[in-house]
């Protein structure tokens, strides 16, 4: 399947999940103004439907819940209904903002674009003991001002404290500029980011990797795919486990596909990202497993396919030949059996040169396949 096919059914997955059961119900505009108006009249387990059209100004930025678990759902999906942040960005506007919401509360079906928060989750700010559930949106086109690399980032999504929400068939793209110093998907704090069946592709970054794990909280990504961002994909000076994950196209001088400190990448493809390491960089003092993945076409100098300054269990996995570099304080150890040849795509792009119509599928003659 093309990764541009597997996106549009992986966002109709969204929004044609079937919710919880909730009571009375608002819709906007039609018994509301604004969307902040039909959430304010609503109670816990009621229902806010937006219609279609480019929600903006006033009553439609800076959305809240106020801590009560809401359904907050538009008529027709992420292409008709629109929050748009344009407008707002000299106050510093946001999409949503969470802070104490069970998992029961939920948003579905939404674009959340062009916001600038000016500090911190210009899309979406999930804090406190926050853990909505966020189904079938995309975040397009947002940005962070006022920031660095170490400091407040996520352009669309920042989750901090002790919040764990979950997104579930979202799409992260187009996100920052050449000018943006942070990253675009962050986690502080001990916070835990779960992400399922989501997008992050085509984001830009001047410093900062577009996923971001700060060095005590945690990010669990399934059935995700992190696709042509630059500069690197993912950077985890703390936990990270991926399950089923793509890897392809993202990287800078800086990083290629995803920088580990701790965690495991089970049955995860890493191709054709560039950068030290090109596929996977072990950090220093990391320890990292990899479990049936496979580690090809990428490039860069300090090791083509994968870049050790820690320790790495490489299990049942394909890399290609010659393609591991071993740094100060870095050490593989092979377990199970391994395959060294071409996995066999389906239809590989060059390195550094990602398309969204590649296609990362193994053949039927792939040696990665099942015996």
């Amino acid at each position: 399947m093309k990764i541009r096919d597997a996106l549009l059914l992986s966002l109709m997955a969204g929004v044609l999940h079937a919710p919880a059961t909730y009571a009375r119900t608002f819709r906007v505009p039609t018994d509301a103004p604004t969307i902040q108006e039909a959430l304010d009249a609503a109670s816990a387990r009621d229902t806010v439907i937006v219609g279609y059209g480019t929600f903006t100004g006033p009553g439609n930025w800076n959305l809240t819940f106020r801590g009560r678990d809401l359904y907050l759902t538009s008529a027709g999906g992420p292409e008709f209904t629109i929050l748009d942040g344009t407008e707002g960005q000299p106050e510093g506007a946001r999409g949503l903002y969470f802070s104490s919401e069970s998992w029961v509360a939920v948003v579905e079906g939404f674009t959340i674009q062009n916001f600038n928060a000016h500090y911190e989750g210009s899309g979406i700010l999930v804090a406190g003991t926050a853990q909505p559930t966020v189904l079938g949106c995309v975040f397009r086109g947002n940005t962070v001002a006022n920031t660095t690399p170490q400091g407040p980032q996520g352009a669309a999504i920042q989750v901090r404290d002790t919040a764990k929400p979950l997104f579930e068939s979202c799409y992260v793209g187009e996100n920052g500029g050449w000018d943006h110093d942070g990253s675009i998907v962050n986690v502080d704090d001990t916070a835990v980011l779960r992400m399922t069946d989501c997008f992050i592709a085509h984001n830009l970054g001047h410093d900062a990797c577009i996923v971001r794990v700060g060095r005590h909280a945690r990010a669990e990504l399934l059935r995700c795919a992190v696709l042509g961002n630059i500069p690197c994909g993912i950077h985890a000076e703390s936990t990270l486990q991926m399950e089923a994950c793509l890897l392809v196209g993202n990287g800078s001088p800086h990083g290629g596909g995803a920088r580990m400190k701790s965690g495991t990448a089970r049955r995860c493809t890493f191709a054709q990202n560039w950068g030290y390491g090109g596929g996977l960089e072990v950090l220093a003092d990391g320890d990292v497993t990899a479990e049936r993945s496979i580690f090809h076409g990428n490039c860069g100098d300090l090791g083509s396919q994968i870049l050790l300054r820690g320790a790495l269990r490489l299990s049942c996995c394909a890399v290609a030949d010659s393609g591991i570099w071993l740094g100060p304080g870095g050490s593989v150890e092979w377990t199970g059996p391994q395959v060294s040849e071409d996995p066999q795509f389906c239809r590989p792009g060059d390195c550094a040169e990602y398309q969204d119509d590649d296609d990362y599928s193994l053949r039927t003659d792939s040696p990665c396949r099942p015996q």
